[in-house]
């Protein structure tokens, strides 16, 4: 280790290392898509959405949403069970959808 608590490589460089701890599931992506936008700190109601609805996509694909409801479920948490997330993260996703995506799921409002 070098004077400051950094490791050294094999060839006796110090090198830094910055760690980022995630949490599992939700709470992990979302901390990832915090990090790939660029953020740090607490972010405000409106960024939050963003970031979930942005974890969501990257959580259930269209492809998932499409099988899961050929399966003929009613009830969000089955839907939830189904595509392994937490009926509040397929929320965020149903929420999300652009036109074309409802319309491949024949959601009408």
């Amino acid at each position: 280790m070098g004077a400051d608590g950094d490791e050294e490589d094999a060839q006796g460089r110090e090198e830094s290392h910055a760690e980022v701890v995630l949490g599992s599931g939700m709470q992990g992506c979302c901390e990832l898509q915090h990090i790939l936008m660029g953020h740090s700190g607490h972010q405000r109601p409106a960024v939050e959405k963003v970031v979930r609805a942005a974890a969501a996509r990257k959580l259930i694909s269209l492809e998932d949403l499409i099988a899961a409801r050929s399966l003929g479920y009613t009830n969000q948490c089955d839907v939830a069970v189904e595509l392994r997330v937490t009926p509040a993260v397929f929320l965020d996703r149903i929420n999300d959808l652009d036109e074309k995506e409802r319309d491949a799921l024949h959601i009408t409002d």
